[in-house]
């Protein structure tokens, strides 16, 4: 009988042991699932990084192609002021030379 109820005392004792481990298991998978959500949120997180990223990267080519087209607008623009300075010049000299010529009829 004593061994009868050393043994049951003992099988008690592995039927809580197992009930205790169970229930750290149980706890162990909540804490593990909330870790896997977190990593998910982070995840999502990084990939919206990552397009905003991508996006920022296409504004910035945009913009420097922007730039570079207003760049050689610039140069055309400045190359027609140069030649009409240049025009306006040479007008100048004539008129120069017209007032000279002018003066010494005049005269």
């Amino acid at each position: 009988l004593e061994s009868k109820l050393s043994e049951l005392k003992s099988m008690t004792s592995i039927v809580e042991r197992k009930e205790s481990l169970e229930s750290q298991l149980s706890i162990i998978t909540q804490e593990r699932d909330g870790l896997f959500d977190k990593v998910a949120s982070l995840e999502g997180k990084l990939d919206n990084v990552h397009s905003e990223k991508v996006l920022m990267n296409l504004s910035i080519c945009s913009l420097s192609s922007g730039a570079e087209e207003a760049r050689k607008e610039l140069d055309v623009v400045r190359n027609q002021r140069n030649d009409l300075l240049a025009k306006c010049d040479g007008l100048e000299n004539e008129m120069s030379a017209l007032k000279v010529e002018h003066d010494f009829i005049v005269s």
